[in-house]
């Protein structure tokens, strides 16, 4: 239990500091122990814990207004996703969003005109970005980028960005729970695993939190964009290490 401790508390340190990341850090090592029936769901349980906990620590930031679009979109983008799930080449797919988010993490870190080019966005731009979050989420599990590259783009507060994806991933969390649940999913294994997880991760997000709150908004953006190619590195690598 204190390996599956420790990994929460460095994903709740990563998702603290930046406002995402804490399943891309932790699943990949919760299956060097668990069972990816037991490591995905013991993920989700830690996350709602997280993120339940940056929407209080962001309350003054978070605006049910801007994370409303987000929402909305991504019904239809859930249809759209298992369509793609049932006729596209995962690899392709997979190759394909790797490589944008390897660019788009390379241009935000080089380019002067990348930060907050879209200012205050329109709700539709919202609904977009909502949209390809549930296509990538049906699809291939990954409904995280879509949303991380549309609020990169805003002029919005470090604070305001962190707030809206908490919101956001709070409230895929609890559907994604209660789906697990309707599968069964949801046993003792897993329950125990998640209070342990549940635990680290709240200790590791407080430290995260703190730690960012020193760091300044052009600071917090690049590092927002180093872990965006980070993200798209780890895509291209699991396809070709896997297909």
């Amino acid at each position: 239990m204190s390996f599956t401790a420790a990994i929460f508390v460095a994903a709740g340190f990563l998702q603290g500091f930046a406002g995402f990341g804490a399943g891309l850090l932790a699943v990949p090592l919760l299956l060097l122990r668990f069972d990816i029936t037991v490591a995905v769901p013991v993920c989700v349980l830690a996350s709602i814990v997280l993120n339940a906990q940056l929407c209080v620590s962001y309350r003054d930031a978070l605006s049910w207004g801007r994370i409303m679009p987000l929402l909305l979109g991504s019904i239809p983008g859930l249809i759209l996703g298992s369509l793609v799930l049932v006729h596209a080449p995962p690899v392709l797919t997979r190759s394909v969003l790797g490589g944008i988010l390897v660019a788009y993490g390379l241009w935000g870190l080089w380019a002067k005109s990348a930060t907050g080019m879209m200012g205050s966005p329109r709700p539709v731009y919202g609904y977009a970005a909502g949209m390809a979050s549930g296509a990538m989420g049906a699809a291939f599990s990954a409904n995280g980028p879509a949303a991380i590259v549309y609020v990169s783009l805003t002029d919005w507060p470090k604070n305001t960005i962190k707030g809206t994806l908490a919101g956001y991933f709070l409230a895929n969390n609890v559907a994604t729970l209660a789906a697990e649940a309707a599968s069964g999913l949801l046993t003792l294994q897993v329950a125990l695993a998640g209070m342990v997880g549940a635990a680290g991760i709240g200790l590791g997000g407080w430290m995260g939190v703190r730690a960012c709150s020193r760091l300044g908004e052009r600071d917090y953006r690049r590092a927002m964009f180093a872990l965006l190619f980070l993200m798209g590195g780890n895509l291209l690598v699991d396809v070709m290490r896997h297909g």
